[in-house]
């Protein structure tokens, strides 16, 4: 049973791993910030397998996600995890303390809208006390409160519908069977990561010991106030580049993908005074909120492309140790790690496969609403059934 557990709990892993990466192919509203697709997924998580799936869930998915797309330990990865992690604890709050014999006084709907507003504000939050620290960045708060009601309804009206329709073919079978190991011997369009091999001191380094020094770094880079510490952590962190072997272009490459994060941690303390003039003051905040952004990037890059996704599973199972005494066990962690990584290829094939075969293309939100729903349930039931097979 515990097996099983782990494997659905890594089932519904790897389908918020889909909807966040997909999510990052759309423009974002603010740099960094996303707008929390994933979130159905916990949802569904909270009302099928309860509170404890749904927060490995939130912490497993933002972990996955971001080997695959690069960002792991980066400025975007701590706003997406903290975001995460406070709307799943509040949704799921909401969704025990509701509930009267059975049957719950908030929707779904209800709950998602409130857990789009936390996920949006919290992100906001962790930039203003981690990276940009000035509160000019409030000011979009108005515009992201108009875009968690909009993304929170959608995600809540899918996810109901999923949990009605999972209700409904569960145990019937009527859904498309997918089998995991006829998809595993496909050549996959996904890389883990951007991994690079090479024959390095860096790479040969535990990862369990990057993981840390990453952690250090993001300490000290969040209370860094001037360039002489900044410029200290710099040349750790190139030294580490060049010891790595990894050719430059690799990590120029990331840090294009980031610009528009990056000017925009510049541009706010700039025009904090709410003048059209430039301080000394404002550029000196600016110019320091982008160097801690661009130093956070260039460490998880470096982080990323010397240690493989399951070596670094691994060593965050090892952080994980302590946690035994709460019940969170380190063993359990690596092991929906290691499955959900194993099925997000298959399940990214077969989500393209049946956008293909069926289509997305409806200009009628419900109707688009209503096949995303299926197709979520047409690979929960699925692999349901492969897992209740063996």
């Amino acid at each position: 049973m515990e097996e099983r557990e782990i494997k659905r709990t890594a089932l519904l892993v790897s389908l918020a791993v889909i909807l966040q990466i997909a999510e990052s192919f759309f423009p974002s509203p603010l740099p960094g910030l996303k707008l929390g697709l994933a979130n159905m997924i916990v949802l569904i998580a909270l009302v099928k397998l309860g509170f404890r799936a749904a927060i490995e869930i939130a912490v497993f998915r933002t972990i996955i996600s971001s080997l695959m797309l690069g960002t792991f330990l980066s400025p975007t990865f701590f706003m997406s995890f903290s975001g995460g992690i406070a709307s799943t604890l509040v949704m799921g709050m909401l969704y025990t303390v509701t509930a009267r014999k059975g049957k719950y006084m908030m929707s779904l709907i209800g709950i998602s809208l409130i857990g789009a507003a936390v996920h949006n504000f919290t992100q906001l939050l962790v930039v203003y006390l981690l990276f940009i620290k000035n509160s000019s960045v409030f000011f979009f708060m108005s515009w992201l409160g108009i875009s968690s009601v909009a993304m929170g309804w959608i995600t809540g009206m899918i996810a109901s519908h999923v949990c009605s329709q999972l209700d409904k073919y569960g145990r019937q079978g009527d859904t498309e069977k997918i089998r995991i190991d006829s998809v595993l011997v496909k050549p996959s369009k996904i890389s883990f990561g951007r991994y690079f091999k090479a024959d390095s001191i860096i790479h040969r380094t535990s990862a369990w010991l990057k993981i840390a020094f990453m952690l250090a770094l993001a300490v000290a880079a969040v209370f860094a106030k001037d360039f002489r510490i900044m410029s200290a952590l710099y040349t750790v962190v190139i030294a580490g580049i060049l010891a790595s072997k990894v050719p430059y272009k690799e990590f120029l490459a990331g840090i294009k993908r980031s610009w528009a994060f990056i000017l925009f941690a510049f541009m706010i303390p700039v025009f904090a005074t709410g003048r059209f003039g430039f301080s000394q003051s404002g550029i000196l905040t600016g110019a320091v909120s982008a160097a801690r952004i661009l130093l956070l990037m260039l460490g998880a890059s470096l982080l990323i492309k010397t240690t493989k996704p399951q070596e670094i599973a691994g060593g965050l199972a090892g952080f994980m140790a302590p946690f035994r005494l709460i019940g969170f066990s380190g063993k359990r962690a690596a092991s929906i790690m290691s499955s959900a990584l194993v099925s997000v290829p298959a399940l990214w094939e077969k989500s393209e496969s049946y956008i293909k075969e069926r289509g997305l293309k409806s200009k009628n939100l419900k109707a688009i609403m209503a096949s995303a729903a299926m197709l979520l349930v047409t690979l929960y039931t699925g692999v349901e059934e492969e897992i209740n097979l063996h």
